[in-house]
């Protein structure tokens, strides 16, 4: 059941890290002066345009002057990130955002759509500041490789990324090993997050916290946790069931030359892949509205301690 243990987890990881974003608590009842009312009054600024409009709250300037005072001060603390590629050194400054409770630097860092669907919920919920669960502070944090994302009419253009990160969350037998691809636009030139991914199970589509839509996050995350459960169960699914009749009846020498197959590995272009696969990467497909396609390249990991 080590399977369904790993994707109970991960959708935990996930499902957390989106309640965190969309309901987090005020960091303090005692900061409700008379600057904590004009912040909440500001907070509260969500889309507010006429019928037929579709603009909102547009980023301030002063978002832009927080994120480079924050970059730079990281960049002090660790100057091998400098080595990283650009998509790869904004997901280590996001995180480190919110380790740090940085609100102006993380929502500087949202893409223009994401920043305004976090004003949105910010006002929904009366929430202030962007508090920082213990599970992303003690969690270790390696950084992965990076796909780009070219424009589907013109694959020269870049327009996005993913960069996986591995998350070792502690727990009660020790760690939890979370695969996470964070997910980025290339807007106004520089690279922004617009999202976050993983892999629940390899037979489905990978799971997209989309901050640029929280509101069908959520009821992706009822459709989540039925799957979780089931797989959790050990329920077939429709696809399997309709697979394990095939696998049943194959002649008992064919089921043995597999099995031996497997066991010895199979040779590939690449090496040899054993019965345990190659090493899982970043899903080349990505749910959401976010055109291009994956480049087939992609660099050596970058380890990375946050």
């Amino acid at each position: 059941m080590k399977k369904s243990i790993f994707c109970l987890s991960s959708f935990l990881f996930l499902l957390a890290f989106t309640l965190f974003l969309i309901s987090g608590c005020s960091k303090s009842e005692d900061s409700e002066t008379a600057d904590g009312t004009a912040a909440e009054t500001a907070g509260k600024e969500t889309v507010s345009a006429a019928v037929g409009e579709t603009a909102g709250p547009v980023k301030p300037a002063e978002l832009d002057k927080a994120v480079e005072a924050h970059i730079q001060k990281i960049q002090a603390e660790n100057q091998e990130i400098a080595n990283a590629e650009a998509p790869q050194q904004m997901t280590y400054f996001f995180i480190r955002a919110l380790q740090m409770e940085n609100e102006e630097a993380v929502l500087g860092m949202l893409t223009q759509d994401a920043y305004r669907e976090m004003k949105r919920l910010q006002g929904e919920t009366g929430q202030k500041g962007i508090p920082c669960p213990d599970f992303i502070k003690t969690s270790e944090v390696m950084l992965g490789n990076v796909q780009y994302l070219s424009d589907e009419n013109d694959e020269e253009k870049i327009v996005g990324a993913h960069v996986g990160t591995i998350w070792k969350v502690p727990s009660e037998n020790g760690f939890l090993e979370e695969n996470i691809a964070w997910v980025f636009r290339f807007e106004e030139e520089t690279w922004l997050i617009a999202g976050m991914l993983s892999i629940v199970d390899p037979k489905y589509p990978p799971i997209l916290i989309n901050f640029e839509n929280m509101e069908d996050t959520e009821e992706q995350a009822k459709l989540w946790q039925e799957e979780v459960e089931r797989i959790d169960a050990g329920i077939v699914s429709p696809e399997d069931a309709a697979e394990a009749p095939a696998e049943e009846n194959a002649p008992a020498e064919e089921t043995a030359a597999e099995n031996a197959e497997t066991a010895e590995g199979t040779e590939t272009a690449e090496g040899t892949e054993t019965a345990n696969g190659p090493k899982a990467e970043i899903p080349g497909e990505l749910p959401g509205e976010l055109p291009g396609a994956l480049s087939d390249e992609l660099p050596a990991e970058l380890p990375a301690e946050l």
